[in-house]
């Protein structure tokens, strides 16, 4: 049993030595095509979000129904949602964006 053992660690460690090389770089030189590809579709991912968010926060509102504001040029019309929570301290693109989504997911009982 033990020279079984040994042919069996013999070829194995032949085989890594002649072949083990080649399969090895073959294998880092696939993930790291794969991990370039990732990275192109993340980046792609990152700047549609960033342009989303961006229409959000620079979005006119809708107009007003109230008959006071419209007579008054000196009232501003409300900034987005979008922005106002842009502007808070901590709050980035993805914070926002993930905020916005669970807003949109919750029920219209919740709504505010």
């Amino acid at each position: 049993m033990a020279v079984l053992r040994q042919a069996i660690a013999d070829a194995n460690r032949y085989t890594v030595e002649r072949h083990g090389g080649l399969a090895a770089a073959a294998h880092v030189r696939l993930m790291a095509e794969r991990l370039a590809l990732v990275n192109r579709q993340l980046d792609d991912v990152c700047r549609q979000l960033h342009g989303r968010v961006r229409q959000l926060a620079e979005a006119t509102p809708e107009e007003e129904t109230d008959p006071s504001t419209e007579a008054d040029p000196d009232v501003s019309a409300t900034p987005p949602d979008a922005a106002i929570l842009l502007s808070l301290p901590g709050i980035g693109v993805g914070v926002l964006s993930t905020l916005l989504a669970e807003i949109i997911a919750m029920p219209d009982s919740l709504h505010g």
